[in-house]
């Protein structure tokens, strides 16, 4: 089942990725390997058997393109607190691929040959989100991943404490995903079909649009 998961082709994903000349709203694809804890935090019991081995699906609606600076001073402002004292946080293992002008592409600081796709979430919340979990044997777990499952074994969520601090509403989140992780991408002509096999949309009952 692992290689469904994987795109079949990054070069390709990133030529397209950098034919992306304006900012704005694209459909994705991706993939996540969730890295769960070995016991519960509530009461210590081990992670059930049915978590291993666990990646999720999910097919949003994110932004590429965008100055996210300027996109955060911009929401500080509207909900009428002064932007100018935050400060982007730097990612902490990535920075600009020089060979992509338009920022989208990414790669590791210390290792070129390792690429990442930055989006932004948070700035369309209105608009759908699925999301699928499959566990290592290829068994779909969707169904048994409740929000006590979430809160006890999934990794905590952070956020951008700076931006918090700001008084700003909605946070606006920079996401990077390994470029591998990446199964289909949609920008206006932009299109990106990385290993989106009937297979693996039956599997996952998502419907590509």
């Amino acid at each position: 089942m692992a290689e469904l998961f994987k795109c079949n082709n990054i070069q390709n994903l990133i030529a397209e990725l950098n034919r992306v000349d304006s900012h704005g709203m694209a459909s994705i694809i991706a993939v996540s390997e969730i890295k769960l804890t070995k016991k519960s935090r509530a009461d210590k019991s081990p992670t059930p058997d049915f978590l291993e081995g666990l990646v999720r699906i999910a097919k949003s609606v994110v932004n590429l393109n965008h100055d996210y600076n300027k996109a955060v001073r911009n929401q500080i402002e509207k909900a009428g607190c002064d932007p100018s004292d935050w400060q982007p946080e730097p990612s902490k293992f990535s920075e600009p691929d020089p060979s992509c002008p338009n920022g989208i592409v990414r790669q590791h600081k210390d290792d070129s040959s390792k690429k990442y796709i930055r989006v932004f979430v948070g700035m369309n919340s209105s608009k759908a989100y699925e999301e699928v979990y499959i566990n290592g044997k290829g068994e779909n777990v969707t169904d048994l991943i409740t929000q006590d499952i979430k809160d006890n074994f999934f990794p905590k969520k952070s956020g951008s404490q700076k931006q918090a601090m700001s008084g700003s509403g909605k946070e606006i989140k920079p996401r990077e995903y390994k470029a591998e992780n990446i199964l289909y991408v949609k920008k206006g002509d932009v299109i990106f079909n990385g290993g989106l096999t009937q297979e693996v949309l039956d599997l996952f009952n998502l419907e590509l649009v």
